[in-house]
C-alpha cells in the first residue's frame, strides 16, 4: 500500500487533529496522509482555515487531502494549499472541468460510483488517481480455516 488514507469528519464538516491526538486513535503511528472532509454547505472560508491548520500542524512528510463535491470547493481546496483533492461522486463532465481547473496544481483522486463499468470513462477525464471501493466493499467472502496439529 503506497498511502494510508484516514478520513475524519465532524458536525462542523471538518476536523483537524494534532499529532498526539491523531496517534491516540490510529493504529498506524506514521500515516502518510490525513483527509480534511468538507461537508456540502460548509462555509468555504472555514474549509480553508481547516486545511491551513492541518498543514501548519502536520510534519512535512504528511499529505493533506480535501474531499469535495463541487467545483467551488475544489477551487477553495487548491487555494488553501491542499496536496490532493478527492472528487466525491462527481459526474464525468464535472471531473473534466476539475482537471482543467486544477492545472496540475494538486493531485486529483476520483471516488464514488467507481466500478468495472465506469472506471475507463473516469480514467479518460484525466484524474490522477481512481479509488475503486467495489474492490473492498463488494468483494465476496471466503470461508477458510486453519488446523494445527501438534505432535
Amino acid at each position: 500500500m503506497a498511502d494510508v488514507y484516514y478520513d475524519y469528519s465532524s458536525e462542523q464538516g471538518y476536523i483537524v487533529m494534532d499529532r498526539a491526538t491523531l496517534l491516540k486513535h490510529l493504529p498506524d503511528p506514521a500515516p502518510s496522509s490525513v483527509a480534511v472532509y468538507l461537508k456540502p454547505g460548509v462555509a468555504l472560508e472555514d474549509g480553508r482555515k481547516a486545511v491551513e491548520a492541518a498543514k501548519a500542524r502536520a510534519p512535512h512528510t504528511l499529505k493533506i487531502e480535501v474531499e469535495v463535491v463541487d467545483l467551488d470547493m475544489l477551487r477553495e481546496a487548491i487555494d488553501s494549499g491542499a496536496d490532493a483533492v478527492l472528487l466525491d461522486n462527481m459526474p464525468l463532465e464535472m471531473m473534466r472541468e476539475a482537471v482543467a481547473i486544477s492545472d496540475d496544481k494538486v493531485l486529483l483522486e476520483a471516488s464514488g460510483g467507481v466500478n468495472e463499468s465506469t472506471v475507463a470513462a473516469i480514467a479518460e477525464t484525466g484524474v490522477d488517481l481512481i479509488s475503486v471501493g467495489a474492490l473492498t466493499h463488494s468483494a465476496p467472502a471466503l470461508d477458510i480455516s486453519l488446523e494445527v496439529r501438534v505432535g
